[in-house]
């Protein structure tokens, strides 16, 4: 990734009743805990 790499959308279809963000990690196009692939970025979660 590089600066100004496009990351995300906002807006709503309607489900939500309000703010939030759907954080999702997926290695080789598959959904995966977010938690422990953070850790080994060196990054935690809380």
């Amino acid at each position: 990734m590089s600066t100004g790499t496009h990351i995300a959308d906002v807006g709503s279809t309607g489900g939500s009743t309000g703010c939030h963000l759907h954080f999702e990690v997926r290695e080789n196009g598959k959904a995966t805990d977010a938690v422990p692939f953070m850790r080994r970025m060196g990054i935690t979660l809380g």
